[in-house]
């Protein structure tokens, strides 16, 4: 596949993944019954799959050298949403 082509399909598989993103998180709430635990899995599935991309990617060591070296509040990104 052409890099071109690439370029063209990542933003546009990023936008459909987007917008199906609200529908899947709605049943996943209906399905659990509960916002907040939809919340939690949703967020425990997207957090392995950021380590495993991490690992993927080679820089596990980087990071897990890097943890603790800035600021206390550079370390609330997360929790901004």
């Amino acid at each position: 596949m052409s890099s071109r082509v690439l370029h063209a399909l990542l933003p546009l598989t990023g936008g459909a993944l987007i917008a199906a993103q609200a529908p899947i998180n709605a049943r996943l709430r209906l399905i659990l019954s509960s916002p907040v635990g939809s919340g939690l899995v949703s967020f425990l599935v997207g957090t392995l799959i950021l380590v495993a991309a991490v690992v993927v990617a080679g820089d596990a060591g980087s990071v897990a050298g890097g943890l603790g070296g800035g600021p206390w509040w550079a370390y609330l990104g997360g929790a901004c949403g």
